[in-house]
């Protein structure tokens, strides 16, 4: 069974005039039955709800990302619709 949670990811966009820009978000992380991530969503998420309890619940588990160790873009599986991750796919995380 798989499952996801909200994580913080780091990453490093270089540029050209401007070198390194570190930008910290926070994604969806999802798991594979080993507890290793599997994968992300492409782009960051933003809080969301139907009803403002929703809306707070989704704020909730976004700030439960900010106690878990940050990713590591650069360290994650890449994945895509048309391929399959290498093996071995995911990164271990600590107390999860």
């Amino acid at each position: 069974m798989t499952h996801w949670n909200h994580r913080v990811v780091h990453r490093v966009h270089k540029h050209e005039k401007f070198g390194e820009e570190h930008v910290y978000a926070i994604h969806e992380a999802y798991y594979n039955d080993d507890g290793l991530v599997e994968g992300i969503t492409q782009d960051p998420v933003e809080p969301w709800g139907e009803t403002l309890e929703e809306l707070k619940s989704s704020l909730q588990r976004m700030s439960n990302a900010l106690t878990k160790p940050i990713l590591e873009w650069d360290k994650l599986p890449e994945t895509s619709p048309s391929e399959d991750p290498p093996e071995p796919f995911g990164v271990t995380l600590d107390g999860e």
